[in-house]
């Protein structure tokens, strides 16, 4: 049977065959990914080598989507030339009726931003992403990095990742560079890995070395502590190391801040969707001495309830009107003790406007800097969600470690906003596992103005949240904010 002929699951992953950069950038099949390049040649260069030499166990050919005019020779290349974007939709979506499960790269992106009207491309990708799932492709988008850069961030809301390419001038010397965006892991993402082309291989730094082989460097002794935490979790506390991390990834640092001075057992109440992660990662700490695990004598008295299920009443209060599960379950509405909302604001605005004139000060990129202090913003407010989460799962008697079914996201996500920041919120189910929130009256972004979302707060509320309640892993991205001229903060939510 041909590789086009077979049915493969939309979301199950999609492997280049290349063992480093598939353990980087996390692809599924039936999703889209925006590479955005300096250089635009860079990207092709790249796929081509992933695909053609790599590739061979896992792609049998991939599909180029091209600007050219005159139609190719070549069956896996189509030339969309001057048509117009209807008849450009229906040619694609035949490529994707034949050759499903199949790499697609389209160069032609810029060509048919410029003949047209940038909204009207916007909304092409928006449609295109229902046929993408469905055929089970993997596409790639490639953009000039910076020439379209408004159409560039809204894209990127549309599609399920990006990949930023930069190429750095040292003297003489060219170095290329590839930053993740999403889809990855947490600790890789906005995290740059430098790589080189050579010869038909793709060559990327790990440590002090350049090579296209996934290091297996202490696997065993990884394994073998993570058997031996796992059985003493309540004896086994986090305590730090003689060295430093020298990680700059915003996850990897914030993650290692958490897990200091813990418990174990506390680690798995608090990330129990990403426990096991967590603890390869901890154990490759403890190997390099940046931090230690000690043993208690004797284990500290756990608050768990010890209840196998979750009480009909509770179930009873997830099921009837917000305001009156406040009122039944006893979740205090009073109002807390806050800061006057105008001065919070105030005290935002001025903030990122110093931050906007020191980057622009410094000769640094605003785009790399600003995500970055977003990024360890939502990451504070999560484990603020996951520790508040915990603490009223207990007050209301119930077991931290059962989990919920996912049929209360809804239900769930409109108590968390509407106790804790007295904001009531409208979520539509697009799907099993994805999500709308829309935050008609967001007052994190009120009176801002600025060149990309800016409301991580809530992005990390409903990752912890979720993460905790539900245990898996769940994806926030705010796609349209009123700090950009949006009408309404809207949010996708992806459980996975």
């Amino acid at each position: 049977m041909s590789e086009y002929e077979r049915t493969v699951p939309t979301g199950k992953k999609f492997l280049t065959g290349h063992p480093l950069f598939d353990r980087i950038i996390h692809l599924t099949y039936g999703s889209s990914v925006l590479m955005l390049d300096e250089t635009f040649s860079e990207a092709q260069k790249l796929l081509h080598v992933l695909f053609e030499n790599y590739g061979i166990r896992y792609i049998e050919r991939h599909f180029e989507v091209v600007p050219y005019t005159s139609p190719s020779p070549d069956e896996h290349i189509l030339a969309i030339g001057d048509q117009p974007l209807s008849d450009i939709s229906i040619d694609v979506n035949k490529v994707r009726t034949r050759y499903p499960n199949t790499p697609i790269i389209h160069t032609a992106l810029p060509d048919m931003i410029m003949k047209n009207e940038p909204d009207d491309v916007l909304r092409l990708l928006m449609a295109w992403q229902k046929n993408i799932r469905e055929a089970g492709t993997v596409e790639f988008y490639i953009l000039p990095k910076g020439t379209f850069q408004d159409l560039e961030r809204k894209i990127l809301a549309v599609v399920d990742g990006g990949v930023d390419i930069r190429v750095d001038q040292t003297e003489s010397r060219f170095r290329s560079y590839i930053k993740p965006i999403r889809c990855c892991s947490p600790e890789s993402h906005l995290k740059e890995f430098q790589y080189v082309l050579d010869s038909g291989r793709l060559l990327i730094r790990l440590e002090d070395r350049l090579t296209d082989e996934l290091a297996t460097f202490d696997q065993e002794e990884i394994v073998n502590r993570m058997a031996d935490y796992k059985n003493n979790l309540r004896f086994l506390k986090v305590v730090p190391g003689e060295k430093k991390s020298t990680n700059d990834s915003v996850y990897e640092n914030w993650m290692l801040s958490q897990v200091q001075g813990k418990l174990l057992s506390e680690i798995a109440e608090v990330f129990p969707e990403d426990f096991d992660h967590i603890l390869q990662k901890i154990a490759a700490w403890q190997i390099s001495d940046v931090l230690r695990v000690v043993r208690l004598p004797a284990p500290l008295k756990s608050e768990r309830s010890k209840k196998t299920r979750i009480s009909s009443r509770t179930r009873f209060a997830l099921k009837i009107p917000t305001w009156f599960t406040t009122k039944l379950i006893g979740v205090s509405i009073a109002k807390p003790r806050t800061i006057p909302l105008d001065s919070y604001l105030s005290n935002r605005k001025s903030t990122l406007a110093f931050i906007d004139m020191l980057l622009a000060k410094l000769d640094l990129k605003e785009t790399d800097y600003m995500e970055r202090l977003l990024e360890m913003q939502k990451r504070f407010n999560e484990i603020g969600a996951r520790e508040t989460a915990i603490k009223h799962i207990r007050m209301l008697g119930e077991n931290s470690s059962l989990k919920v079914e996912s049929d209360y996201v809804p239900k769930i996500l409109e108590l968390t906003f509407y106790t804790a920041y007295r904001i009531k919120v409208k979520i539509t189910k697009v799907s099993e596992k994805e999500y709308l929130l829309e935050v008609p009256e967001c007052w994190w972004c009120s009176g801002i103005h600025h060149t990309s979302p800016v409301c991580s707060t809530v992005e990390g509320t409903v990752e912890g949240i979720c993460g905790v309640i539900f245990k898996t892993r769940t994806k926030c991205k705010e796609v349209e904010c009123k700090a950009v001229g949006d009408e309404a903060c809207i949010f996708k939510i992806e459980l996975d």
